[in-house]
């Protein structure tokens, strides 16, 4: 979408010659004149700065002190601070860290008004003073924020593909590094209402969501550690607010004693933004004062020691680590041991005398092909010509393979981890991602059969 500053239509009006008629309104109905609010100086954080300060010395007067003064949020990659200088002023930035710009050792020399400071270029003009176009192109646009820490990548492209177009040349199109771990791309989508993208950096390392590509709406996503979410604010801007109001006090602590261990309840506290936790401190029995925290209203803590007397008191915290008041104590004694179980014997036999037959199940057998997959790299490597994926052995593949790996005369089968992993090349599955899901290209749907 195409943006017209108010700036330059002031610059057309004087070029038209009208100048003179506006002097001339002037000079009929004199106007108040405020006097010269000073400078205001506008800075493009460079890539993996999230924020800055300017250090600056008015002309004729002191430096600031070191680092200088913290630079405010402008608009997305700017930032920005006025100074009380109508003569202009020399200056330098740092992000707060020991990293400094100092124009190659020359220092920026500064006039007054609106001034930009951009890839160590000086200008003009407040770059976040603009106004929609009044006529503005159709189509829709997706602004995509990629989170690119836990990836340690310099450099993030996106490869993406509108719904119902064509996909873009490997490896994609620059993204921006726009504050400290978030890379973004604005994308114009045309007449497409969303899109599909892989991430990589541009020397071969890529996040395609384990093969399946994201997919992404317009307006603003944000893509983090394989979350996607939409109508995101906007990562590089201000922090929100810090909230400074602690939750209620919890009311109604009970604790109640069975066996060796106590259960606690109490009535639920609330905030003005939300209850996190609550913070319960134990007193008594051989390890003194413990503190333990409970999401949730409810507790169980054991085992403890039997007929012991422990006491209880308890506090509500937020997200921001308020803390409430601390409720009334309440006491409570623990009962007797119970009885131990009876012994018993391994299920199955003694495992230390049975034969293991290591598999590692994604190269072992493949029983179903409908969850093979090439990967990334499937064609560079050539493993597409000789049609050999690199994921396809799955659980049904094993279970087909039972009664060889019996007649081998093992009894015992030791596969490697099912859970999901990070790369699609990590058939090995020692590179754990997801540790609450099972890698699906292992995964058959319905019941596993026997053949």
């Amino acid at each position: 979408m195409r943006v017209r500053s108010r700036r330059r239509w002031s610059a057309a009006l004087l070029a038209s010659g009208l100048a003179g008629s506006l002097v001339a309104v002037a000079d009929a109905e004199p106007v108040e004149r405020t006097a010269a609010a000073g400078t205001t100086v506008y800075y493009r954080l460079p890539a993996g700065w999230p924020q800055a300060n300017l250090h600056f010395q008015p002309v004729g007067g002191p430096w600031t002190a070191v680092p200088g003064e913290r630079m405010d949020p402008a608009c997305a990659g700017w930032v920005k601070r006025t100074v009380a200088s109508d003569t202009g002023l020399v200056a330098v930035f740092n992000n707060g860290m020991g990293t400094w710009d100092n124009n190659n050792g020359r220092d920026y020399s500064l006039g007054t008004g609106d001034v930009t400071v951009s890839g160590g270029v000086v200008g003009a003009g407040n770059p976040c003073a603009t106004e929609p176009d009044p006529d503005p192109d159709p189509g829709n646009n997706a602004e995509v924020y990629y989170h690119t820490k836990a990836r340690g990548w310099t450099t993030t492209k996106i490869h993406y593909q509108p719904a119902g177009g064509q996909w873009t040349a490997v490896p994609g199109i620059d993204m921006e590094q726009v504050c400290a771990d978030w890379a973004r791309a604005s994308i114009d989508l045309g007449a497409a209402t969303g899109l599909r993208a892989a991430f990589n950096n541009g020397n071969g390392q890529w996040d395609n969501n384990n093969g399946r590509d994201y997919t992404l709406g317009t307006g603003r996503t944000t893509v983090k550690d394989g979350v996607v979410t939409a109508g995101a604010v906007d990562p590089c801007g201000p922090p929100p607010p810090r909230d400074t109001t602690p939750p209620s006090a919890p009311t109604g602590l009970r604790a109640t004693a069975s066996d060796l261990t106590v259960t606690l309840d109490w009535t639920a506290s609330t905030d003005d933004v939300a209850v996190a936790g609550y913070e319960i401190t134990r007193t008594g029995g051989a390890l003194g004062t413990v503190v333990r925290t409970s999401g949730p209203v409810g507790f169980a803590d054991g085992p403890l020691t039997a007929r012991t007397t422990y006491t209880y008191r308890l506090r509500a915290y937020d997200a921001a680590g308020n803390k409430s008041a601390e409720t009334a104590s309440v006491e409570v004694t623990t009962g007797d041991a119970p009885p131990r179980p009876p012994g018993g014997t391994p299920l199955g036999g003694d495992p230390r005398e049975d034969t293991i037959y290591f598999v590692m199940t994604a190269r072992f057998n493949d029983g179903v092909t409908a969850n093979n997959r090439g990967g990334g790299q499937h064609v560079r490597s050539g493993n597409a010509a000789h049609d050999d994926p690199m994921f396809r052995g799955d659980f049904q593949g094993l279970i087909d393979k039972l009664d060889y790996i019996k007649g081998l005369g093992f009894s015992a089968v030791w596969i490697t981890p099912v859970v999901l992993n990070r790369s699609d090349y990590d058939f090995h599955g020692y590179h754990g991602w997801d540790f609450h899901r099972v890698d699906p290209r292992l995964e058959t749907p319905g019941p596993p059969t026997r053949t």
